[in-house]
């Protein structure tokens, strides 16, 4: 057998013999999130004047208001924080009951690009977030900012005690770090992209997915964040970038992780709760 042959076996993801299994295994956990994330309370935003100009209220004199004040609500925030928990135990259990068909389609294997990308990747997304971009394609288009943004969740506005707020804090960088970038990946690259290829995607290589593919990718990018609309094309194309770079999924999950978890951080120093 030749040197290419034996190269392109390596690099073909390993299969089970169950493909309606395997099917399952990448797209069930990410239903089931969704499906949990409708379920999440709804909290008024807090808007920031200058970001969204168009969205700050008058106080009663006609003036401008510099933000909408939050109304803490417990019972909301009690039941934000069990979903976020809720979330994190459905996916260990998901996680647990496939990973051999995760495991046999993806072998356990990283790349250091793949911290390179996540942090890049922070940097594209909190960059092209603050720059507004997407509030001037959205009047051209006159689509109500309100009507895509994010409810932006002050865990020091909304929960008085620290205890119950670090607990918080777990839970949602837990959410954030791990379930989302494990979740999203595994659906999109792991199932989406290379179904958009071929129906029996466990055949395909990452590595070898089309530029329809990686359109496929950011469209759903946009699609699931839609308030970030500039930043996601941006940020699902470079991560796609370092798909067919490594040919990974890991290295995906890896970069995803990073870029939430210093995105995170970012929302925490600068109270930048829109990005939450």
């Amino acid at each position: 057998m030749s040197q290419s042959s034996d190269s392109t076996r390596k690099n073909r993801p390993r299969s089970d013999s169950n493909s309606e299994s395997n099917t399952w295994a990448f797209v069930l956990p990410f239903v089931v999130m969704m499906v949990v994330i409708m379920f999440y309370p709804k909290f008024d935003p807090t808007i920031d004047a200058e970001a969204f100009p168009d969205l700050v209220p008058m106080a009663e004199d006609g003036t401008e208001t510099e933000t909408i004040d939050y109304v803490p609500d417990a019972d909301k925030t009690r039941t934000f924080m069990l979903l976020l928990g809720a979330q994190i135990a459905i996916a260990a259990g998901f996680f647990f009951y496939f990973r051999k068909t995760y495991l046999s389609q993806f072998p356990l294997r990283a790349s250091w690009l793949s911290v390179v990308f996540g942090i890049a990747g922070a940097v594209i997304w909190i960059g092209l977030c603050e720059l507004q971009v997407e509030s001037t394609v959205m009047q051209w288009l006159g689509i109500s900012e309100k009507s895509v943004a994010r409810p932006a969740f002050n865990p020091f506005a909304m929960i008085a005690d620290d205890p119950t707020r670090a607990m918080f804090f777990a839970v949602r960088f837990g959410v954030l770090v791990i379930v989302v970038p494990f979740v999203e990946e595994l659906f999109l690259r792991g199932w989406l992209v290379r179904w958009w290829e071929n129906p029996d995607f466990y055949q395909v290589r990452l590595a070898a997915v089309s530029m329809t593919g990686v359109l496929v990718a950011t469209a759903y990018g946009v699609l699931a964040h839609p308030a970030e609309a500039i930043a996601a094309i941006a940020w699902f194309s470079f991560i796609s970038w370092l798909m067919l770079k490594t040919g990974n999924l890991w290295d995906c999950v890896i970069a995803h992780a990073v870029t939430n978890l210093l995105l995170g951080l970012y929302v925490l120093y600068f109270e930048a709760w829109r990005l939450w």
